[in-house]
């Protein structure tokens, strides 16, 4: 009896392509620029508009930021060198206002009647016509109460009378104040020149003043703010 053979078909030939049956290769760059070109073709026209006008409303603001800084630093360094120059350059001038006279600014009150003495004092009793003569005016605390005193000739005036003729007065010349704070038993002196002249009512200098006659004058000083506090007389001779 004869022995068959066996027989084996020919395998089939493999597909080419996976899914689908497409040989085409994933991934490839024709599949790419197609969903490129239909991406591109989706956009609508009204929003490309509004982006291209973002893009230049944007780029238009960093140009001008960018020039108000440039602006900035130019303006700013040209001010510094011109005030440098300024200083090198230039003679700098501090003035000041006139300095007021002092005055009296606290809450202490001024001497009265019953808180100061006056006396007078002449360092000669008799003197040449053209000569002149000291007096020494002397305030002495006598109250209780701490007080403020203007030892000035302007606060405390000497008069140089011959009758009822005032022929001199220390306040005819304005003075400049000299307050001092006065408790009790405080004293001060101040001394006035008398050049043996006639005053009148401005002031001028002693050497344009017309000279005493011979004769027997009376100094007397007072306290300008309150006439109760005065000194007694002192008589002086113009010989």
């Amino acid at each position: 009896m004869a022995t068959r053979k066996p027989t084996f078909a020919a395998p089939r030939a493999r597909a080419a392509s996976g899914k689908g049956g497409s040989s085409r290769p994933r991934g490839s760059s024709t599949g790419r620029s197609a969903r490129s070109a239909r991406s591109g073709r989706s956009m609508d026209p009204r929003r490309r508009r509004v982006y291209r006008r973002r893009r230049i409303v944007v780029g238009v603001a960093l140009i001008l930021i960018l020039a108000l800084l440039v602006f900035s630093v130019v303006s700013l360094t040209k001010g510094v060198a011109a005030l440098i120059g300024v200083v090198k350059d230039s003679d700098v001038t501090i003035s000041r206002s006139e300095v007021p006279s002092p005055h009296a600014s606290s809450s202490t009150a001024d001497c009265a009647s019953g808180d100061v003495d006056l006396s007078l004092t002449a360092k000669s009793q008799t003197l040449a016509v053209g000569g002149s003569v000291d007096f020494i005016v002397s305030a002495t605390h006598t109250g209780s109460r701490n007080c403020l005193i203007d030892m000035s000739s302007s606060a405390q005036v000497l008069t140089i009378t011959s009758g009822n003729d005032v022929v001199w007065s220390s306040a005819v010349c304005p003075a400049d104040s000299n307050y001092l704070l006065m408790a009790q038993g405080d004293k001060s002196d101040m001394t006035i020149t008398w050049n043996a002249d006639r005053t009148g009512s401005t002031c001028v200098e002693d050497s344009q003043l017309p000279r005493v006659d011979k004769g027997t004058y009376v100094a007397k000083v007072v306290m300008k703010d309150d006439s109760k506090v005065a000194s007694d007389p002192v008589s002086v001779a113009v010989e």
